[in-house]
């Protein structure tokens, strides 16, 4: 029973993974506008490079959130939901893999563009430099659905806010506490504008 409870998907978890297909399918379905050219391209290099240069920030600045969220839930995980199992941690270290391969597409690109450069020319559609592309966007592409599996599945059994009932003044203290003006006005009375009557308390 027990390995059949922690192998079974959520509902949180299933609206998600079902979400994602739709979008990926809807995708699928945007029609090809035909090229126009309507804004000429001076510098066509230095903006290819430009290009790739912020996309490659982008993947970077991806993969640093993926790192801390991942992080996050490492260490409260188990603190924030009733259901964390091995099969979350084990998701959230994948996750951690798939960031560490999009870092290493960073740097592929970055040696990729960096020979382009010192040969004087820029080909965007080379074979290196398009799998380090690739390596970057389905990394952080995979880690996000890995860790957004794990957050849909804490959140359908997230630990209930629990109040603190200790009290404010210990049992040993409030005996010896006592008003010190005993016709002052009851708490929240109008006149008396709400406020409690003072306490002194003896040590």
């Amino acid at each position: 029973m027990g390995a059949k409870q922690m192998t079974k998907p959520t509902g949180y978890q299933v609206a998600y993974v079902v979400a994602l297909a739709a979008l990926w399918i809807a995708s699928n379905f945007i029609p090809v506008t035909p090229f126009s050219g309507a804004v000429k391209i001076t510098d066509v290099g230095k903006s290819t490079l430009d290009y790739l240069t912020e996309i490659s920030k982008l993947a970077v600045s991806l993969n640093t959130a993926l790192f801390a969220a991942c992080g996050a839930m490492a260490v409260k995980g188990s603190d924030w939901s009733e259901r964390w199992r091995t099969q979350d941690g084990y998701c959230i270290v994948l996750a951690l893999v798939c960031g560490a391969s999009s870092y290493y597409g960073t740097y592929l690109a970055y040696t990729a563009m960096t020979e382009m450069v010192y040969a004087g020319a820029i080909d965007p559609f080379s074979t290196r430099l398009s799998w380090a592309m690739r390596i970057q966007y389905y990394g952080v592409l995979a880690g996000v659905f890995l860790v957004g599996l794990v957050f849909c599945r804490m959140l359908a059994a997230r630990k209930p806010f629990e109040k603190s009932e200790q009290p404010l003044v210990p049992a040993e203290a409030a005996a010896d506490c006592k008003p010190e003006n005993s016709s002052a006005p009851a708490f929240g009375d109008r006149d008396s504008g709400g406020y409690p009557p003072p306490v002194a308390c003896s040590t």
